[in-house]
C-alpha cells in the first residue's frame, strides 16, 4: 500500500459534463499516469497536487451574490417535492379505504 490522494470539494464532478469535468478528474488522471509509470508517489508531486486551491476575487463576488438564490432554489424544489409527495400519500390513503 502506497497511500491515498485525496482532494476536496469534488462533490460536483458528478453535475459536470465535458470541458469542466475533464479539467476537474485530469489531475487525478495524471497522478495515476504516474503512480503506473513509477510505482510511488513523489512527495513533491503529491504535494503540489494537495496543495491548497484559491478563488479568485470574481468567483468570490459571485458566490457571494449567487449562493443565497440557490439557496431559494433549493428550499422551492424541496418545498414542491415535499407537497407532491404529501398529496401522493393523501390521495394513496384516501384510495386504499373504498
Amino acid at each position: 500500500y502506497n497511500g491515498t490522494l485525496l482532494k476536496g470539494n469534488m462533490f460536483s464532478v458528478s453535475f459536470m459534463d465535458g470541458k469542466i469535468r475533464k479539467k476537474m478528474v485530469e489531475p487525478f488522471y495524471n497522478m495515476g499516469k504516474y503512480y503506473a509509470q513509477n510505482n510511488y508517489f513523489n512527495k513533491e508531486v503529491v504535494n503540489d497536487f494537495a496543495k491548497p486551491e484559491y478563488f479568485s476575487k470574481k468567483v468570490i463576488f459571485l458566490n457571494n451574490i449567487l449562493s443565497p438564490l440557490n439557496k431559494l432554489f433549493i428550499k422551492a424544489v424541496k418545498d414542491h417535492l415535499m407537497i407532491s409527495h404529501i398529496k401522493i400519500m393523501l390521495k394513496d390513503n384516501s384510495n386504499s379505504h373504498l
